[in-house]
């Protein structure tokens, strides 16, 4: 039960911040996480394969290419 909170707030904090990133901008990250399998929890049930985290926000999620 916990594992799927963490998850869904995870998911939400990554939509939410997808929402109001600028793809033509570059930011150095802290940690990128890739190859994995990020759930989005959006309504068509998108998967992620990178997670980019900069000052304990999430300012990326989306494929490994992207990520670079």
């Amino acid at each position: 039960m916990k594992t799927l909170k963490l998850a869904a707030v995870v998911s939400s904090l990554a939509l939410m911040s997808a929402c109001g990133s600028s793809s033509d901008k570059q930011v150095k990250a802290d940690a990128v996480y890739q190859n994995g399998y990020v759930y989005t929890v959006d309504a068509s049930k998108s998967v992620a394969q990178a997670v980019a985290v900069k000052g304990g926000e999430i300012v990326y999620v989306g494929s490994n290419d992207g990520v670079q």
